[in-house]
């Protein structure tokens, strides 16, 4: 299984990098890839978070002050 790493400057609730983003990870994950996202602008809701764990291996988003938001973080 190939791994991936999707980085983002930013992520909003809605959007069109946004979609493109979500869309990309999901189809990406169809595949059988394992995708690690890392966003550095995050203000998207706890659902929406959510919603990318259920096809994110590893998912991290920071905020404007710097803090980490981290499901898990894979060390390869």
């Amino acid at each position: 299984m190939s791994r991936i790493l999707v980085f983002s400057t930013q992520l909003l609730n809605t959007g069109g990098i946004e979609s493109h983003i979500f869309q990309f990870c999901k189809e990406l994950s169809k595949q059988n890839y394992n995708i690690d996202l890392l966003v550095l602008k995050s203000t998207t809701d706890v659902a929406k978070k959510n919603l990318f764990s259920t096809f994110c291996q590893s998912v991290l988003f920071v905020n404007d002050n710097y803090k980490f938001y981290v499901k898990s973080i894979l060390i390869a």
